[in-house]
């Protein structure tokens, strides 16, 4: 679950393939996926507070995820 909210916040998850949780696919930022894992289970297994754990961290710092999606506007012709 955790790994899914990660994911959905930030566009990628912590784990990738996002369901491949085994021992020989390590989590990208395994200290951080610990945490937000202990803090969730402590929780008593709620997704509200996985989502406001991770919103509340400073996300990813590289990579695709770490940058913002940037939209060009649409141009428009002014009327003349």
């Amino acid at each position: 679950m955790v790994n899914r909210v990660w994911a959905q916040l930030f566009g990628q998850g912590l784990v990738n393939p996002i369901d491949n949780l085994t021992d020989e696919n390590d989590a990208t930022h395994p200290e951080l996926f610990d945490e937000l894992t202990r803090s969730f289970t402590a929780n008593g297994f709620e997704p509200e507070g996985a989502v406001a754990r991770g919103s509340a961290t400073a996300g990813p710092t590289s990579g695709p995820a770490a940058r913002p999606a940037t939209v060009a506007a649409p141009r428009r012709s002014m009327p003349g």
